[in-house]
C-alpha cells in the first residue's frame, strides 16, 4: 500500500470536513436565503467533487480502491439532498468523462446516494445522544457504503479475481467503516458545536417562549436610524396576572404564545417583539394616523376574539412615530390609558380605589358615568375620529365626575335644586378631578377633558369660561354625553325627559352650550342605537 495514498486520503477528509464547516456556518447565519444556500453549495462542492474524485489508496501497483464514494457519502449525510443530488450527479459525470465502466456508475453512485439520504433520516430521527451509538451508527453506514465501493471495484478492476477480491473486501469492510467513524465523530462534534453557538445566539435575541425577538434586539433595534419615523405600536395583555393566579402558569403561557402566533399571522413585518411578560412591541413601515389607526383596530379586532382553554383575553394598545427620544413613552401611555379603561385588574388598583368612594357617597353617579362613557365612545366613533380619540372620549367620561369625591355627601344628594352656594360648591369638582387626574402621567391629557366638559360655547361655562374651539373636542363630545344622561335620567326634583325631548334639548342649545356638529352627529346617529338598546 502507497503512504503516499493514504497522506492523500487524510487530507482530502481534512478539507472536506472544512468544506462542510465553512457550509454549516454560512447556511445557518440569521440572514441566509434558500438561493444563497445552493450556490453556495455548488461552489464548495464542486471543489470537493474534484477532491473526492482523485481520492483512492492503491492496495498493490495494480489495484486502487476508489474513496471517493466514501467521501461523497459523509458529505451527503451531513448535508443532504440539495447538496448531494447536484453532487451524485457531478460525480456520474466526472467519472464518465473518465471511462469508468456505465454499468458500474450506475449502479455505485445511485445506491451511495439512496443510503446517504436514508442515513441521513436516521440520524435526525435516533439522536445520537450517547457515543457508543454514534460510533455504532457511523461504523454500520460505512460498512454499508464500503459492501457498494467493494462491488464496484470488483466490478470494474479484478475481473473476478477472487483472491484480490478477498483482499480488498478485508480491507475495505474494516477500514473504510474505521474511517467513517472517525470522519463521522468529527463533523457530528463540529456540527452539535455551531448549532449550540448559533441556539445561544438565538437566544440572546430571541424570546424562548414565543420565539418573537426580545427586548435585549428590541433596544438594539431602536437605536439604529432603520427604523426611524417608523410606526412603534405596544401591546399588552390585559389582566395575565389574575389569569395566572386563577388558572396557572401554563394556561398564561399559552395565551401569551397564542397573541404571539396571531401578530405574526396578521402583521407583515418581521419586527415583533416579547418585551416582558405580557407586554409585546411591533414596529411597521407605516407614518399615516389613517392607516395607524386602521392596524390598531385591526389588531384589537382579531386579538380579542381569541379564545384560550375558554378564557377569552383582550389586549390594550398604545402607538407613537420613532421620530423622537421620547417615542416608547408617548405609546406607553397611550397603552396605559387604554389599559386602565379595558383592564380589570388595572382599573381595581387605580380607579376604583377613587371612584368607588364616589359611589358610595352617591349611588347613582356610577350608572351615570358608565352611560356617560358609553355615549361618548360612540359619539367619537361615529365623527370618524381614531382609535385612540374615541378610548380617550370612554375613558373621559367614566372619570369625568371624579372630583365630586371632595363635594359633600349632602350636596350630591339633596332632593331639591341647589342653591347658588351650593352650586358655587358643585362646581368645584371639575378642578378638584383636574388636580386627581394630572397626578398620573398617563392621564394628563384626559384630566384636561375632565377640567373642561363644562365649558360652553358661548364662554359662559366654568371654570375657566373659554368657548368655541378653545375646548377640546373631546369635552364638547362628554359636555353633550353627560347633559344628555342627565336630562333622561330620574331626579328628586324632576321628572326625567324622554329621548325625544332630550333630543330637542339639545338642539334647542346648539351655538351657545353645545357643538351642533357633536349634536347632529348624536342625535341623528347615536341616539338611534341608544334606542335598540
Amino acid at each position: 500500500m502507497q503512504i503516499n495514498t493514504i497522506i492523500l486520503l487524510l487530507l482530502n477528509s481534512l478539507l472536506l470536513i472544512t468544506l462542510i464547516v465553512v457550509h454549516f456556518t454560512i447556511t445557518t447565519t440569521k440572514d441566509h436565503s434558500r438561493k444563497r444556500d445552493y450556490l453556495t453549495s455548488f461552489l464548495l462542492f464542486t471543489i470537493t467533487l474534484f477532491l473526492v474524485m482523485y481520492s483512492g489508496i492503491y492496495i498493490s501497483d495494480t489495484v486502487k480502491v476508489d474513496s471517493s464514494s466514501l467521501l461523497l457519502g459523509i458529505t451527503i449525510l451531513y448535508l443532504g439532498h440539495h447538496v448531494g443530488l447536484p453532487l451524485s450527479l457531478l460525480a456520474v459525470l466526472f467519472r464518465f468523462g473518465f471511462g469508468v465502466n456505465i454499468h458500474s456508475i450506475l449502479i455505485e453512485i445511485p445506491l451511495v446516494y439512496s443510503i446517504a439520504i436514508l442515513f441521513r433520516y436516521l440520524k435526525e430521527k435516533l439522536k445520537l445522544s450517547k457515543g457508543r451509538n454514534r460510533v455504532i451508527f457511523f461504523f454500520i453506514y460505512g460498512v454499508s457504503i464500503s459492501i457498494i465501493i467493494l462491488l464496484s471495484n470488483f466490478y470494474i478492476n479484478l475481473q473476478g479475481d477472487c483472491e484480490t477480491f478477498l483482499l480488498v473486501g478485508i480491507y475495505v469492510l474494516f477500514v473504510y467503516p474505521l474511517i467513517m467513524v472517525v470522519l463521522g465523530l468529527i463533523l457530528y462534534t463540529l456540527e452539535s458545536f455551531i448549532a449550540q453557538t448559533r441556539k445561544l445566539k438565538h437566544l440572546a435575541t430571541h424570546d424562548e417562549l414565543t420565539g418573537l425577538y426580545n427586548n435585549y434586539y428590541f433596544n438594539q433595534v431602536t437605536k439604529t436610524d432603520e427604523v426611524k419615523n417608523k410606526t412603534l405600536i405596544l401591546c399588552n395583555l390585559n389582566d395575565i396576572k389574575d389569569i395566572n393566579d386563577h388558572f396557572g402558569f401554563e394556561t398564561g403561557n399559552r395565551i401569551i404564545s397564542d397573541t404571539a402566533d396571531t401578530l405574526r399571522r396578521h402583521l407583515n413585518t418581521d419586527l415583533i417583539f416579547r418585551l416582558s411578560g405580557n407586554d409585546f412591541a411591533i414596529i411597521l413601515e407605516c407614518d399615516s394616523e389613517k392607516i395607524i389607526d386602521k392596524l390598531e383596530r385591526e389588531i384589537l379586532s382579531v386579538v380579542n376574539k381569541r379564545v384560550v382553554n375558554g378564557i377569552d383575553y383582550k389586549i390594550s394598545i398604545g402607538t407613537s412615530i420613532i421620530d423622537k427620544p421620547t417615542f416608547y413613552q408617548i405609546a406607553e401611555n397611550g397603552m396605559l390609558k387604554n389599559k386602565l379603561l379595558n383592564s380589570t385588574g388595572a382599573k381595581n388598583n387605580i380607579i376604583d380605589t377613587i371612584m368607588n368612594v364616589l359611589f358610595e357617597k352617591d349611588p347613582g353617579t356610577k350608572v351615570h358615568s358608565t352611560n356617560v362613557s358609553y355615549y361618548s365612545g360612540l359619539i367619537a366613533e361615529k365623527m370618524g375620529l381614531s382609535y385612540n380619540c374615541v378610548e380617550d372620549a370612554k375613558l373621559a367620561g367614566l372619570l369625568h365626575d371624579i372630583g365630586k369625591i371632595i363635594t359633600p355627601h349632602t350636596i350630591l344628594n339633596k332632593a331639591d335644586k341647589l342653591t347658588d352656594s351650593e352650586f358655587k360648591e358643585m362646581k368645584k369638582h371639575v378642578d378638584t378631578g383636574y388636580r386627581i387626574l394630572s397626578s398620573s402621567k398617563q392621564l394628563k391629557d384626559i384630566s384636561i377633558y375632565v377640567r373642561c366638559h363644562h365649558e360652553r360655547l358661548d364662554g359662559n361655562g366654568y371654570p375657566r369660561q373659554i368657548r368655541d374651539e378653545q375646548i377640546p373636542l373631546i369635552s364638547r363630545i362628554i359636555s353633550v354625553a353627560d347633559s344628555f344622561d342627565a336630562m333622561i335620567g330620574i331626579r328628586p326634583y324632576r321628572d326625567p325627559l324622554t329621548l325625544d325631548e332630550a333630543c330637542d334639548e339639545l338642539q334647542n342649545h346648539i351655538d351657545s352650550q353645545f357643538d351642533p356638529k357633536v349634536v347632529q352627529i348624536f342625535v341623528d346617529q347615536v341616539v338611534p342605537i341608544i334606542k335598540v338598546d
